[in-house]
């Protein structure tokens, strides 16, 4: 039994529970076992008539996220009103987008928005009842799109082009690019047809200084597919990652990877060679938002069919930024004030 002093300064404190990106981290045996934990531990003292009537400070969880779903909003937010019926949740505090790069902590990714027409260069074909039948636009379609061996090669040498003529002449010679694309299948040939077309252009004596520029590819392990150890010279993604870091300049080719949570400052320009949407276009983008010394804007130049990210990338943004003049959350701070967790 805990004397009246103790229980009195127990009453006075606060548990309060931090937890980073709460859009993915708010549910799942860890996070349950966490709050049972504690709330095994916090039933004894509210058995307690003293320490319940000493008591003064609720019990918090704060979570902190940049692209809260509605199934976070709804769990950490707070309750707005209704619209149609629906429950309508808000984040308790923000801190948005727009407000990050009027402060200049972040640049603006929607400024430069570069659409390659690579329908030109694969198109599926034609529908003899267009307009008088809904596009049904098959993932079996996306496959043979984005795996075409000609497409990719042609899109490989517009990359390696503007690798040695743009991107590595920013930020004072030290600029990076990312390359996301739509298969593993797709990043094995990438890797090749880049590498050929970047090897034929640092031979000229004006792009010579960009030899030693690597271009790394990093996917999870597909018993189907070649590792990417071995695309990599024998280097693990984590050395392969330390190697991209640390040079000058630099391409990383990535599957459905390092597109959340890569911190790396002189990254440039973001290649979409995939369809991103919703928050993983958000994430997607925020790749390359980082600020650093002389680094003046950031590019994303889009291949995907039909250019579709471009609409895609301003429909997020104008869900998670913008809505109705009223800027919307992006850098959001959640409470949850509950007595209990």
């Amino acid at each position: 039994m805990l004397d009246d002093d103790t229980l009195e300064k127990l009453s006075q404190l606060r548990i309060v529970f931090l937890i980073d990106e709460i859009h993915r981290s708010n549910s799942g045996d860890q996070h349950e076992e966490m709050v049972n934990i504690f709330d095994e531990l916090q039933t004894p003292f509210d058995s307690q008539h003293q320490y319940s009537l000493l008591r003064t400070k609720k019990n918090l969880i704060v979570g902190f996220t940049a692209t809260p779903d509605d199934h976070t909003l709804a769990r950490f937010g707070e309750f707005s009103g209704y619209a149609e019926s629906e429950k309508l949740w808000v984040p308790f505090d923000s801190y948005t987008m727009k407000e990050a790069i009027e402060d200049g902590f972040i640049l603006n990714p929607l400024k430069n928005i570069v659409p390659v027409a690579s329908k030109m260069l694969f198109d599926l074909p034609s529908n003899e009842l267009e307009g008088f039948t809904e596009p049904n636009y098959k993932d079996a379609d996306k496959k043979d799109i984005y795996e075409n061996r000609e497409r990719i090669d042609a899109i490989a040498q517009y990359i390696a082009d503007f690798l040695v003529k743009d991107v590595y002449r920013q930020i004072r010679g030290t600029g990076k690019a990312m390359l996301a694309v739509y298969s593993i299948k797709a990043a094995i040939a990438y890797k090749q047809a880049v590498t050929q077309h970047f090897n034929a252009l640092v031979q000229q004596p004006k792009y010579a200084k960009y030899a030693d520029a690597p271009i790394h590819v990093v996917y999870s392990s597909n018993q189907d597919e070649q590792s990417s150890t071995g695309l990599n010279d024998g280097l693990t993604e984590e050395k392969a990652l330390e190697s991209f870091a640390l040079k000058k300049n630099g391409l990383i080719i990535v599957v459905a990877k390092l597109q959340t949570g890569f911190d790396e400052k002189r990254l440039h320009t973001l290649f979409l060679d995939k369809e991103i949407k919703g928050i993983a276009a958000i994430q997607a983008i925020s790749r390359v938002n980082r600020t650093t010394k002389y680094k003046n804007d950031c590019k994303i130049v889009d291949f995907s069919y039909n250019n579709v990210n471009v609409q895609n990338i301003k429909d997020a943004f104008e869900h998670f930024w913008f809505s109705m003049g009223m800027s919307r959350p992006y850098a959001l701070l959640f409470a949850n004030l509950a007595s209990r967790l």
